[in-house]
């Protein structure tokens, strides 16, 4: 976005020069209001206050409009107007849907998903087992949240072996002391299932990866043999 404002502003500039380099300070003003400068900043500053609003109007006394000013007029209108406007208009409104989008993903998965166990609502629902009663009861995170509290607040000298461990993994930003696909109120075969799916989800990743790299070795290997080995 601020790319594309910054590139609305240059050519603004560009019309400001030329402008003012053609018919003077005072040959032109807006529809609602400018004209009258005296120098290329305050000429620029009304360009940027009323140019994107309405093209500039010519003001030339006895003498008619010629075709460098209709020029400039049909170009101010089709580059600043219609496409420079309508550009940064687009961009801020497909911002803002996107972080709307963003956000509902966000609000679906924290109803679609235990935040610290990663399993499905259909897994608990499977198994009759109220996902909002797990959340708040088996998995809460703020459970979590006063557990970190209290080691932080209890001095080194006072902690247990297990306690030590998990104030270092917590300082250390590491999650592996979360259970992961791992839920007393499930089965064990359900959390298997679970990790498995998992696992192989991070495979089928991999394999996707692999396969790129080859068809890009592939590809350079043949680029090579067409040059041949006489050329570099």
């Amino acid at each position: 976005v601020f790319a594309t404002l910054l590139f609305g502003v240059l050519l603004v500039w560009v019309f400001t020069v030329i402008g003012f380099s053609a018919w003077g300070w005072e040959a032109y003003e807006y529809g609602d209001g400018g004209g009258g400068w005296k120098d290329a900043y305050t000429s620029f500053l009304q360009h940027i206050d009323y140019g994107f609003r309405g093209p500039p109007v010519f003001d030339l006394g006895n003498q008619d409009m010629t075709f460098y000013n209709y020029l400039y007029d049909f170009l101010y209108n089709l580059l600043i107007i219609l496409i420079m406007v309508a550009i940064i208009t687009g961009i801020i409104i497909d911002t803002f849907s996107a972080k709307r989008e963003e956000g509902n993903e966000i609000k679906a998965n924290i109803k679609s998903y235990c935040f610290i166990c990663s399993h499905p609502r259909e897994v608990f629902q499977r198994n009759r087992i109220n996902f909002k009663t797990h959340q708040q009861n088996d998995h809460n995170p703020w459970m979590y949240l006063f557990y970190w509290m209290y080691l932080q607040e209890k001095e080194d000298s006072e902690l247990t072996g297990l306690e030590t461990v998990m104030k270092e993994q917590m300082k250390n930003q590491s999650i592996t002391y979360f259970p992961i696909y791992k839920a007393l109120a499930l089965p064990e075969e359900e959390e298997e299932d679970e990790e498995i799916q998992g696992l192989k989800e991070s495979v089928n990743q991999l394999n996707t990866k692999i396969e790129e790299l080859q068809r890009k070795l592939e590809a350079n290997g043949t680029a090579a043999d067409e040059k041949g080995p006489g050329e570099a």
